[in-house]
């Protein structure tokens, strides 16, 4: 077990730490591991931090209205159905051969 010795951690590491879990979802021990902090310390961290840039960017997004979401339907071809997708990677979903 590697013994890391209990520092502050600057604002800016405590917001790129939480970037970083945020964006790649990393483990708590392989952030420990890069900016030198304990898993616990790292936890802390993302669980304060996450819910401090919730508070400060949830009044900035705003979603479409029902009008705009029914105007969006039919845009893709291949799914008639879908009005937006989300990071925009495409994922192939099989279905399952055997169901319970």
């Amino acid at each position: 077990m590697v013994n890391f010795q209990h520092r502050a951690v600057e604002p800016r590491n405590r917001l790129l730490i939480t970037l970083i879990w945020l964006r790649q979802n990393p483990t708590y021990p392989m952030l420990s591991l890069m900016f030198g902090l304990g898993t616990s310390t790292v936890g802390d961290i993302v669980n304060n931090m996450w819910l401090i840039l919730w508070e400060i960017c949830v009044p900035l997004v705003e979603g479409p209205d029902v009008n705009s979401w029914r105007q969006r339907i039919g845009e893709w071809p291949e799914m008639p159905r879908v009005v937006g997708s989300i990071d925009g990677t495409s994922h192939e979903i099989l279905i399952p051969s055997n169901e319970p």
